[in-house]
């Protein structure tokens, strides 16, 4: 097993980012951290002291190599949001081109654990029917894209960002099988809520372009017209993000793909919890009766993988994750 005790993790300031480093920090890694701000970094681990270094790295493409000295392995979190990111060639340059980017990096720099988080969207060929199906949804096959078949214009950031998504993977694993010597993981998170860790700059941001916001979205009295219903708390993603630091391989041989699902919900479950445990808000929820207005995603998942290698066997409980979010949300 390769020996770790530094780890750079990009997107320092980012929902899950941050969670990474706060827990990687609570287990007493040494961290080196990239975010565009390093003021706002360092802003929310004011006591971390040498145990954290921060080094500002302007966009995804910009040049890691002083980022990269000493680490023995990279946590890649950076991701542009496509729900803010709202110009196509953009998303898929930092997804595409910045991820690419840094693993050749790493990769020239003798760094032998490569963690990068994918999206639930690269589960699917880009039309994304069977995330409304009953076949179990497994991550033995990526799908593949060729981007020079893509036509930007025609389709809408979210729709750009999947195909990103599923070509930066399909990066990754070709470098990963020309590299057998090096230990790539990849962790793909579903929409992900939960808490904010202590002094997050972004929160606010994160209420108009997170996933934490569908849920807050509620108390305007509104569905939010979102079609994921597979869920996880930020603290489990991360976790699974550090207990890859040191997860073996597979019995079996597979790829170390790992989709990190809590939970397969629905909005009206999450208005029902609020109504129940929080009902001061209850006059500013959906009425009951009302309808979500559009069907979510309800396939089954098989997280054989995640219990067996990664050895993520319990998550927080639902009930909680919705409601530390409402009230991080609700804090702001």
């Amino acid at each position: 097993m390769i020996d770790i005790s530094t780890v750079l993790v990009t997107g320092g300031t980012g929902f899950i980012g941050s969670h990474v480093i706060k827990q990687l920090l609570e287990q007493k890694y040494r961290v080196k951290a990239t975010a565009r701000s390093s003021a706002r970094l360092q802003s929310i681990f004011p006591s971390a002291g040498p145990q954290l270094e921060v080094i500002e790295v302007p966009t995804l493409t910009s040049d890691y190599s002083e980022a990269l000295q000493g680490v023995d392995a990279v946590i890649h979190c950076a991701n542009p949001i496509p729900l803010k990111e709202k110009d196509n060639a953009t998303i898929l340059r930092q997804t595409v081109d910045g991820g690419n980017h840094l693993i050749r990096q790493s990769l020239d720099a003798g760094v032998k654990k490569i963690v990068y988080t994918s999206s639930f969207v690269a589960l699917f060929p880009v039309n994304s029917k069977a995330a409304f199906g009953t076949e179990l949804i497994t991550t033995e096959t990526v799908p593949s894209v060729a981007l020079d078949d893509v036509n930007i214009d025609d389709h809408d950031p979210a729709a750009i960002y999947q195909v990103a998504k599923i070509a930066a993977e399909n990066n990754l694993w070709d470098l990963a099988h020309r590299h057998p010597e090096v230990d790539f993981t990849v962790i793909i998170p579903p929409a992900t809520f939960g808490p904010f860790v202590p002094n997050y700059p972004s929160a606010s941001d994160q209420l108009t372009h997170g996933s934490n916001g569908y849920i807050f979205q509620l108390l305007s009295g509104q569905y939010h017209p979102n079609l994921i219903g597979h869920g996880t708390d930020v603290r489990d993603i991360a976790k699974a993000h550090v207990l890859a630091l040191r997860a073996p391989r597979p019995s079996n041989g597979r790829d170390k793909r790992f989709f990190v699902n809590g939970k397969i919900f629905t909005w009206e479950e999450v208005v029902g919890i609020i109504r129940k445990e929080r009902p001061e808000l209850s006059a500013r929820l959906p009425s009951e009766g009302a309808v979500c207005p559009v069907p979510q995603t309800k396939a089954p998942v098989d997280d054989s993988l995640v219990k067996e290698v990664l050895g993520l066997t319990e998550f927080v409980p639902w009930r909680e994750t919705v409601l530390d979010t409402i009230d991080a949300c609700l804090a702001i």
